[in-house]
């Protein structure tokens, strides 16, 4: 009769303010309960350890309320919850309740009041969150590639999570990315690890003994390490055939089997695989006696051959290189005479020896010192050769002198009969 009576009441003070509709007179005029949640974190991220307990107070007196929790939110008298009931209550009116829903994992949820036996009444909804840990992130850092033998330490990164308790590691190791097995004793954050082989690498995590948590597996390359030798009986290289030698011609192999490595040259030994100090360009793998390098390369010299993969895993050998003089190997020949004089015997100036220098310049000169000739090598080698002519006439028969100027080595002079028939 008491909640009639208000009603009534209220409807007569909107009819004199002229502002009644019969929408108004479904409003709900009760008196709103008065609903105090406490929620219960879940342990673990998809855990349903979580709760909700509820304690109700106020409301119209004397009249019973349906109580009833639903998954889920945004739910009005529109758009009713779909989801059976997880937890339900019926309690009246003024008079204190409590209500305790257990087992439910992390996420929003909707309680929903309904006046029972009162027409027109709308629900009550009430929204609520079970809080849960944020998801679990791992992260391996560890090199990617590491030389067969060779020992390393990979480290787990851990974000997210319960925030507070004791964290547990347990590594776990596979060959094929398959099966995985425990590594025995490794329970830390660190593991030292020595490379045998390919190898991934797993760890599971906890936080007080529950809430494990896997990484993503990563994957330890394996490398072989190059071994070097020299073809020759001992690492020497015999005399080369002239004044310089080219490094492409380096006779060394590789004997340990692996398919793919890089060779880099070193005037003095490189200390790792990335040591680069002493390197000697492919665009300079031609070295020449006199040759101006971190040290002076004569007639014999030391050049360091590097193998490397990957720039982990290298060997290192050191190479005698043995130079001859340029003027043992390839000596410079120049006739001691010529007769350019139409009988196909002898009729040019040919100088040998002279192709493997890289940019003679030959000059002739008269009796009286006068130059009557100027060229390059091109000019002296088969089929050209000097023809024993001078601004367009025969020069005489005399004797002549040469002076072949030579980078490689020091300048030739010396002298030649140019004879004619009289």
């Amino acid at each position: 009769m008491k909640h009639f009576f208000l009603k009534t009441e209220r409807i007569i003070w909107l009819m004199i303010f002229g502002v009644i509709s019969f929408s108004a007179y479904t409003q709900n005029l009760a008196e709103n309960p008065v609903v105090t949640c406490t929620p219960t974190s879940t342990s673990c991220l998809n855990s349903f350890d979580g709760s909700l307990h509820f304690l109700f107070a106020g409301g119209e007196s004397g009249q019973d309320y349906d109580v009833n929790l639903h998954a889920g939110s945004g739910y009005s008298d529109d758009m009713p919850p779909a989801t059976p009931s997880l937890g339900n209550l019926v309690f009246s009116g003024d008079i204190i309740n409590e209500l305790t829903v257990s087992n439910l994992a992390g996420g929003d949820y909707t309680l929903v009041l309904k006046p029972a036996g009162t027409p027109g009444l709308g629900n009550y909804y009430y929204s609520y969150n079970v809080p849960s840990p944020t998801a679990v992130e791992i992260n391996i850092l560890a090199p990617e590639a590491a030389c067969l033998g060779s020992s390393i330490t990979v480290t787990s990164n851990v974000n997210g999570g319960v925030e507070d308790g004791i964290k547990t590691y347990q590594w776990q190791e596979s060959f094929d990315n398959d099966l995985y097995t425990d590594i025995a004793g490794k329970i830390y954050p660190s593991l030292d690890l020595i490379v045998n082989s390919d190898i991934y690498l797993k760890v599971v995590v906890k936080n007080n003994g529950n809430c494990p948590a896997e990484s993503d597996a990563f994957l330890v390359k394996g490398l072989q390490t190059p071994e070097i030798v020299s073809k020759l009986s001992n690492p020497a290289i015999p005399d080369t055939a002239c004044f310089y030698y080219d490094l492409n011609e380096l006779p060394i192999m590789e004997v340990a089997g692996v398919p793919e490595y890089n060779i880099t040259w070193h005037y003095n030994k490189p200390l790792s695989a990335i040591d680069n100090r002493y390197l000697i360009r492919k665009t300079d793998s031609i070295v020449s006696r006199g040759q101006k390098t971190p040290f002076e390369f004569g007639e014999e010299g030391i050049i360091w051959t590097r193998m490397s993969v990957k720039d982990l895993c290298y060997d290192i050998i050191p190479i005698v290189i043995r130079t001859s003089d340029i003027d043992l190997c390839s000596p410079i020949v120049v006739p001691s005479f010529f007769s350019p004089d139409g009988d196909n015997i002898y009729n040019r100036l040919y100088i040998k020896g002279l192709e493997e220098y890289s940019d003679p310049q030959i000059s002739i000169y008269d009796r009286y010192g006068k130059i009557v000739f100027e060229g390059k090598k091109q000019n002296f080698v088969y089929p050209n050769g000097w023809d024993g002519v001078y601004l367009g006439k025969p020069l005489p028969s005399d004797e002549y002198w040469y002076v072949i100027r030579i980078k490689e080595t020091k300048n030739k002079v010396g002298h030649f009969s140019l004879k004619r028939r009289k």
